[in-house]
């Protein structure tokens, strides 16, 4: 699955404050995360069947500031289905913000229509202060594959289309919008080996992929270029243990301090924690941090 906007935070100003953004960075790591990592279906001996998922996520940041500090705090309280599918999240952030997501799924449980709203947050009576600004995101898939992608906002204004097409092995080869088109390429094995997107202009971005021998991704290098010429590549480096990411950083040269991520999980392999470390400012972090339950399902 790419990150194409599924589950985006209502705040793109701001640090990612909903767990899901990590989780979208994750998934395109071939081989060391399961698609679903929010929540999964457990049976006790009894044969009962209980939903085990994320139920709050908290993002907090470690600054010298303490305005940056509440400024940069969210929370994130999740709602779950009958088929432990997320339907529901509401957010509030030390911003005097917060929102909410509602997420409807066809009888495959794939998404099908995802609505986000957002606006000032009262502190006292623990709701929006006025009428949310909201969008939506509509999916249409065809034999399991998501085939267009549409969002608008409330007034229909605003319409945007992502279309993809697949190879006969059902991996997405083309995404295209109004102005950009992205091509996919594979290796013999069907792991991805590099992508080509045209954008505004006619600028191109080139990224390749690297895999170790299970087939898990270690590297990602990005090139941008525009009006014939081509910046310097960004280079993002993967580590697992014990086929878990425990690890990644960004840079745009070898001498740059990069921007590591940090993950943990707890004994059952669900993740824990993001912790990001800013390479420019070694005192500044910023971490996304997940707790797990049995929900109570809707």
């Amino acid at each position: 699955m790419s990150p194409r906007g599924l589950f985006t935070d209502m705040r793109s100003m701001h640090f990612n404050c909903i767990f899901l953004s990590a989780i979208l960075i994750l998934l395109p790591l071939s081989g060391c995360l399961d698609e679903d990592l929010s929540s999964r279906t457990e049976t006790a001996e009894d044969g009962t069947e209980r939903c085990w998922a994320i139920i709050q996520t908290i993002t907090s940041m470690e600054h010298e500031s303490e305005m940056m500090r509440n400024y940069h705090y969210t929370m994130t309280n999740l709602t779950y289905d009958a088929s432990c599918n997320m339907i529901h999240s509401s957010w509030w952030g030390g911003d005097g913000y917060g929102g909410y997501t509602n997420i409807s799924y066809n009888d495959e449980g794939q998404p099908i229509l995802i609505q986000t709203g957002s606006s000032e947050w009262n502190n006292t009576t623990a709701t929006l202060e006025e009428d949310p600004y909201i969008e939506f995101e509509e999916y249409h898939y065809e034999n399991g594959l998501l085939m267009q992608l549409k969002t608008y906002y409330e007034d229909g204004a605003g319409e945007e289309y992502w279309n993809y097409t697949y190879d006969s092995e059902g991996r997405e080869i083309l995404e295209e919008t109004e102005f950009t088109t992205k091509e996919s390429f594979y290796t013999s094995n069907g792991l991805l080996s590099f992508t080509k997107k045209i954008g505004y202009g006619n600028s191109t971005t080139y990224a390749n992929y690297t895999y170790d021998d299970a087939g898990q991704m270690t590297q990602m290098t990005s090139t941008y270029g525009y009006g014939g010429t081509w910046y310097q590549p960004t280079y993002t480096n993967y580590t697992y243990v014990d086929d878990l990411l425990v690890s990644s950083s960004i840079a745009t040269s070898a001498h740059q301090s990069p921007d590591v991520t940090t993950y943990t999980y707890n004994e059952n392999g669900d993740l824990l924690t993001q912790t990001l470390q800013w390479g420019s400012n070694p005192n500044a972090s910023s971490t996304i941090a997940h707790s797990w339950g049995y929900a109570d399902t809707v």
